[in-house]
Order: structure tokens, then C-alpha cells, then sequence
């Protein structure tokens, strides 16, 4: 029947994800998680790292929220940073659209770059690359994937959101990103349908059939969220019992 990841975004954020991601990491219902570079809580995550040799864990790339690890002044003269009180801040959300020139796609790429060495500097092994608001399937981030992946040397991907209650021209297209990204690099490794937790037992709920040709479906939670208390509810129902369909739990290293 295939295989299921269960990915929990945002390791490192704060003491409250780190303490949900542990519970649900232990009970068994996680197979992995992925790290904020500018999360307040690293040293948090890096004791999980060390805890849960089971799971995997990623770098969750991020241009939408917190401080940016690099100083970029183009970055700021466009907008995709901001300062507050003196304090630089990342503002790519509203970027999401936008192609962007090759100068300022370089200076992303090395924010990126700036993430993953990060990372691995405070001692994580990192299996796989996705994002926070799914900014690396931005129209930009699409442009400097390829080789982004290759600059870290990382090549198991989070796919693009591909999966809507109902099949849809939107659903189609999205498929269309993950083989243009393949096509630039053949050695890129993806699941094969990616949505959120609730997204999945919903559809699930109406049709146990839907994703039966697929060999690998990741599913993305937010433990320790204030408003993901659905997706912690969820994982409580023993959903490996039950709701994976029989599909085998694995990890990023499995991909």
C-alpha cells in the first residue's frame, strides 16, 4: 500500500513546539521534523536530534518570519527584508509571486546556503530540504532550487501542496512543478503527494482509495501550534493504527 511521512514543521521554533514534537516523536506518531535556522529553541531541537535516532530532520528554509542570518541590503532595498525598530526582519510572504532579478535570486541563495551551514555548524544531520509557508515553491525559489540543492548537497525535497479535496486544474498543474524541478536535476527525490494532516484524514474519510497509486505521501503537522490543536488530535487517534491506510511510516532518510 505504499509508505507515509510524517513530517512536523518548525523544530526549534520554541520551548512548546519542541516539548509538542518530542511527545508525539516518542509515542511513535512522528517519522520526522525540520529545523528553523533562526528558531530561538536550537539548543532544544539539537537534544531531540540526539534523542529520536528514528526520525529524520530537515532544514526548514525560511524567508517569511524572524531575523535573516545574512545582511543584505538589496534584500532590503526590495522589500523581501524589513526593519523594525532597528531589528531586520524577513518579509518574503508577499513575495510569493514574484520572479525577482538573478541579483537578488543570488542573495536568497545565500541566505539559504547561510540556513543549511548553520544547521549542520550546531551539530544536526540534515536528510531533506521543505520550508516555512511553503516559501521554496515561491516562483523564485523555483528558479535557484535545483542548484540550491546541489550547493548543500541535499536532495530529498518536500514536494509543492498537490493534493485538494477535489481533483482540480490547479491539482494538475502543481504536478507540472516537481517535473520541471527534476528536469533541471535528475537526482532531486520527492514524496509523491504532499499535503497537510487534516487534509489527508479528510479525504481519506471519503475515499480510502484516492492516493493507492502512489508509492509516497508526506503529511505536514505543527505540534505545539495554538491553532493546530486538529492536527495534535489527529496524531492522539493512534493514526498509524488506523488512518495511514495501511501504509508503512518512514522517514526522509527512506525517501
Amino acid at each position: 500500500m505504499g509508505h507515509i511521512i510524517v513530517n512536523a514543521d518548525d523544530c526549534g521554533l520554541n520551548r512548546e513546539v519542541n516539548l509538542a514534537i518530542a511527545h508525539f516523536a516518542e509515542q511513535g506518531y512522528l517519522s520526522s521534523t525540520s529545523l528553523l535556522a533562526n528558531g530561538a529553541e536550537l539548543a532544544g531541537a539539537l537534544e531531540l536530534f540526539h534523542r529520536f535516532n528514528h526520525i529524520s530532520f530537515g532544514a526548514h528554509l525560511n524567508l517569511t518570519e524572524g531575523r535573516p542570518l545574512t545582511q543584505s541590503q538589496q534584500l532590503l532595498d526590495i522589500g523581501l527584508y524589513k526593519e523594525e525598530g532597528g531589528v531586520l526582519l524577513f518579509n518574503g510572504k508577499v513575495f510569493s509571486r514574484e520572479w525577482l532579478t538573478s541579483e537578488a535570486r543570488g542573495e536568497i541563495m545565500k541566505e539559504l546556503v547561510a540556513q543549511v551551514e548553520a544547521l549542520r555548524d550546531f551539530g544536526f544531520e540534515l536528510s531533506h530540504l521543505d520550508s516555512h509557508h511553503h516559501i521554496h515553491t515561491a516562483y523564485f525559489c523555483y528558479l535557484i532550487l535545483p542548484e540550491l540543492c546541489d550547493k548543500v548537497g541535499i536532495h530529498r525535497v518536500r514536494n509543492i501542496r498537490n493534493c485538494y479535496g477535489k481533483y482540480s486544474l490547479t491539482q494538475m498543474v502543481r504536478q507540472l512543478w516537481r517535473k520541471g524541478l527534476s528536469l533541471r536535476n535528475g537526482v532531486l527525490r520527492f514524496p509523491d503527494i504532499f499535503c497537510d494532516l487534516t487534509t489527508y484524514a479528510q479525504i481519506m474519510a471519503q475515499d480510502a482509495n484516492r492516493f493507492a497509486s502512489y508509492d509516497v505521501v508526506e503529511l505536514a503537522c505543527h505540534p505545539g501550534h495554538v491553532k493546530c490543536g486538529l492536527q495534535e488530535e489527529l496524531l492522539c487517534q493512534k493514526m498509524s493504527d488506523e488512518a495511514w491506510y495501511g501504509r508503512r511510516l518512514v522517514s526522509y532518510r527512506d525517501l
